[in-house]
Order: C-alpha cells, then sequence, then structure tokens
C-alpha cells in the first residue's frame, strides 16, 4: 500500500475568468469607493460586476463582510456561466465556508462541474478529489474520479497525474495498469512531484516482472 500524496489545493479568485467586461473598479484603487457602481451594474445583470460584488462581501471590502450575500452573488454570476464564480460557489459549499455556510457536497458536485465542463483543471481535479475520497455525504465512486483526474492530467494538474499514478499502480480501486502509472507518475515528476520518482521504479519493475502467481490464479 502506498501512503497517498493528494492534498486539496483550492483557491478564490479575486477577478474573474469568465467574463471579458470591463470590471467595476480598478484593483489599484481600492474596492470601497467602487462597490455602489458594482451594484448598481450587479443589479442590471452583469456577470462580471456580480462576480465581483460576491468578492467584496466575501471579502470586507464591502465595509461588511457577508458569506451569504457573497453566495448570493457569486450564484447570479455562476447561473450566467462565469468559471470564477462557480469555483468560489463550489469551495463554499465544500467547505462550509468558516462554518456559516451549510457544507452541501452536492452542491459543490454540481458547481465543479458547471466549471469543469467550461474547461476549469481546477474543478476536474477537485470532482476527482472528491469522488475518490468520497467525503461527506459523497459515497466515492472511483470511475467518475479516474474520469475527471484524467481531463486534469492531461491539462498537466501534478496532482490529478500522481493521484492517477497511485490508483493504476495500487490496483486496488481500479484494475492496475502500470503502463498507465508509468505515464502519469512520468508526467507528474516533470512536474515537480519528487515523489512520484520513486513510485514509477516500483512500477516499471511490476511491469518488468509480470503478474504474481497469485495474480495470475486470480484471474483465471
Amino acid at each position: 500500500m502506498v501512503a497517498k500524496a493528494i492534498s486539496v489545493m483550492a483557491f478564490w479568485l479575486p477577478f474573474s475568468a469568465g467574463n471579458t467586461a470591463e470590471p467595476c473598479f480598478d484593483q489599484n484603487a481600492g474596492f470601497k469607493s467602487h462597490f455602489s457602481d458594482c451594484r448598481i451594474k450587479a443589479n442590471k445583470g452583469d456577470a462580471l460586476a456580480q462576480y465581483n460584488l460576491g468578492f467584496m462581501y466575501e471579502d470586507g471590502h464591502s465595509g461588511t463582510r457577508n458569506p451569504e450575500k457573497a453566495v448570493y452573488w457569486y450564484a447570479q454570476a455562476a447561473e450566467q456561466n462565469d468559471i470564477s464564480a462557480q469555483l468560489n460557489l463550489a469551495w463554499f459549499y465544500f467547505s462550509g465556508f468558516e462554518k456559516k455556510i451549510p457544507r452541501d457536497e452536492k452542491k459543490a458536485i454540481y458547481w465543479y462541474t458547471r466549471a469543469a465542463l467550461q474547461g476549469s483543471l481546477l474543478a476536474q481535479y477537485m470532482l476527482g478529489w472528491m469522488y475518490h475520497e468520497g467525503t461527506g455525504t459523497l459515497s466515492p465512486n472511483y470511475e467518475k474520479a479516474v474520469h475527471w483526474y484524467t481531463r486534469a492530467a492531461w491539462q498537466g494538474d501534478p496532482r490529478a497525474q500522481i493521484a492517477l499514478g497511485m490508483l493504476y499502480y495500487e490496483g486496488e480501486k481500479v484494475p492496475a495498469d502500470y503502463e498507465k502509472a508509468i505515464l502519469f507518475l512520468t508526467m507528474a515528476k516533470a512536474n515537480g512531484i519528487e515523489e512520484a520518482a520513486g513510485l514509477k521504479k516500483l512500477a516499471e519493475q511490476k511491469r518488468n516482472v509480470g503478474p504474481s502467481d497469485t495474480e495470475k490464479s486470480s484471474a483465471q
């Protein structure tokens, strides 16, 4: 058994990656003076303003930190397919955001999936991790975990790459496949995951030796 070296790495985005409209504030001019401008534009349906207003309420730049209002405005932008809002909303529901928002894995999965289908590497990794671990009320689903890890891995995410390498090497949750294990561990090593090198050597040894007598008999 190889110890897992997978960690959740999520973050908030201060500016939207899913909308190219002009922002309702200047990052260098501060947030407070632009709060009313953002609110006006957000109420008119501007997705970027909705995202930025959510961020202001989350971070307290509006003068009052209000996670509930942050969720509301993130949701408005997320429904308009703003990827950054979808990611932040998913993380709020996944983490419970400092115990101020009820944890809801189903909503987290929903918003991560919306972002992942738009190509978000972070969302793809998080879906893989959640299905792998079976967090909270969510049961593990290794087929879905491999699906999303694979999409993230081919986009260059080293966490997804080593997770796949381990899964294919261990052969407990998914059928062992040393060629795939070596492939993804090689990618993870190239992306700076030092632990991948040792595991890759073990996978190469198993591939070269072939299945054990026990494995052969169990396959018959």
